[in-house]
């Protein structure tokens, strides 16, 4: 047998890097695998039925879901008095605005139609309210001054008659009419003058129309003084 000079093969040697660097790649991707799987984020529940965040390194062992604080709303609880057209004081609780009976059955803005917050002021029998009083008082202390201009009375003080005689104010007449009607029924006055504090006679004015013979414009005259008041259009 003849003797022969070993030959370098480059297939050999290619099919052993190959294989060489196949090796170190799978190395390192189990490595690779193995460290992430060693630091991946995991959540268990625990004995307390909350989630926790394991293994025990970075977070671990920390509340996944912590406790939210809730800014809890301020309850405001009030009791509200009403009253009804007979002064009976009705209770209602309002909480945060919402309305309710003692029991706590809602109510509704309807219910509380014809109630009150404010006693009504009602005049027992027998009685008479402050401004019935005050009414009648004032009244009567004119009509008695008018009818001692009319009659001229002396005067029990001074000893002497008014200085005005009847006649001279043409409203005399007019003013004891006003204050008779007031004294026979002095509740009527006050329903029929819920704003006015106490009666006080006022002049009616009896007014003439006149036509202005410059523009034609209907003008209007007091009857008695004879004095412009102003044009009818106006």
């Amino acid at each position: 047998m003849a003797y022969r000079d070993p030959t370098f093969n480059a297939n050999v040697l290619t099919d052993l890097l190959s294989t060489y660097l196949t090796h170190k790649s799978d190395e390192r991707e189990k490595y690779y695998k193995a460290a992430e799987k060693a630091n991946k984020t995991v959540i268990r529940q625990g004995a307390d039925g909350y989630l926790y965040y394991l293994p025990e390194s970075g977070e671990a062992g920390s509340r996944a879901l912590p406790n939210v604080v809730k800014n809890e709303k301020k309850i405001s609880s009030t009791i509200e008095e009403f009253f009804d057209k007979d002064n009976k004081s009705v209770l209602i609780k309002n909480v945060n605005g919402i309305r309710t009976d003692l029991d706590g059955n809602p109510i509704k803005s309807s219910d509380l139609k014809g109630l009150s917050k404010t006693k009504k002021q009602i005049a027992k029998k027998g009685q008479t309210s402050d401004v019935y009083k005050a009414v009648v008082k004032k009244a009567t202390r004119e009509k008695n001054r008018l009818l001692s201009i009319k009659n001229q009375d002396i005067d029990i003080y001074s000893g002497k008659r008014p200085g005005i005689t009847w006649k001279s104010d043409p409203t005399h007449s007019d003013q004891l009419k006003f204050y008779d009607k007031v004294l026979s029924d002095p509740r009527k006055w006050i329903r029929e003058n819920p704003d006015a504090k106490l009666p006080t006679f006022k002049k009616t004015v009896k007014e003439v129309k006149r036509i202005d013979p410059k523009n034609g414009r209907s003008m209007i005259f007091n009857a008695e003084t004879k004095e412009f008041i102003r044009y009818e259009d106006e």
